[in-house]
């Protein structure tokens, strides 16, 4: 039993000196290899996601239909406005008779002749009246509905994305904080195993540093995954590159 416990703390041992003393392995962990770009602010950053959402799109369409509906609600008046036209052109026989001194005179005209005739008329239905202004006012709710609509979307999709931008933000805070978390554990890992060679702590303390060693690692690395995939979110609904974005905010 005694010889298994010593087999089992050579290898691990062996297996803490060879990680903490390989510093390839320790450098894969560290932000200087993953520098993720500072994300936009939350303003610009929502203008640009709204102006591409299909959905906030969709709703101000239906808005736009709305208005042109009340429109032509408006206009149902001229409806019962009717306008006429006439030409006339053509050649015509006139038979006159004059009365002279010495009796009746009659003459006969060939005349080519034009005539104009135009007139407005209106008719009204007491039905056309009397629902004109409900018709008005349908049309006008249906406007203010869609308004309604258009402003809870963007009102929960400006919460949806808030959330996410914070936790975002969050997550990238953390991953700076676990970088340090790591190199501190590496460095208490080749303390532990000077002290365990020299008899001054126990195997199982040895044992808890490499786990501390290991858990951040498995956070950096969780964290890591977490920012990567809420940049390339933000990236595609916005369209916005955030590294381009960080250049042209220096170079200003």
């Amino acid at each position: 039993m005694k010889k298994l416990c010593l087999l089992f703390a050579l290898i691990v041992l062996s297996g803490i000196s060879i990680y903490a003393q390989d510093t390839s392995i320790d450098s894969l962990y560290r932000t200087a290899e993953y520098k993720f770009p500072r994300i936009p602010p939350f303003a610009s950053l929502f203008d640009s996601i709204a102006s591409r959402s299909p959905q906030k799109l969709r709703l101000l369409q239906s808005k736009l239909d709305a208005m042109y509906n009340m429109g032509l609600v408006k206009k149902d008046w001229m409806n019962y406005i009717s306008v006429s036209s006439s030409f006339n052109y053509g050649k015509g026989v006139g038979l006159g008779v004059a009365q002279t001194a010495t009796g009746n005179v009659s003459s006969i005209s060939n005349n080519t002749t034009s005539t104009y005739g135009g007139g407005i008329g209106m008719g009204f239905t007491l039905g056309a009246i009397l629902n004109y202004g409900t018709k008005v006012k349908m049309a006008k709710i249906k406007v203010n509905q869609a308004q309604y609509e258009l402003d809870v979307f963007l009102q929960e999709f400006r919460y949806k994305l808030f959330e996410q931008y914070t936790q975002l933000e969050n997550d990238l805070e953390a991953f700076k904080a676990t970088n340090l978390s790591i190199e501190m554990n590496n460095a208490q890992i080749i303390i532990s195993e000077k002290q365990y060679r020299q008899g001054r702590i126990k195997l199982q303390e040895l044992i808890s540093a490499r786990q501390s060693y290991d858990n951040a690692v498995v956070s950096f690395e969780t964290l890591k995954r977490s920012c990567k995939l809420g940049i390339y979110y933000f990236e595609q609904l916005s369209g916005l590159d955030f590294q381009k974005y960080n250049n042209q905010i220096e170079t200003k």
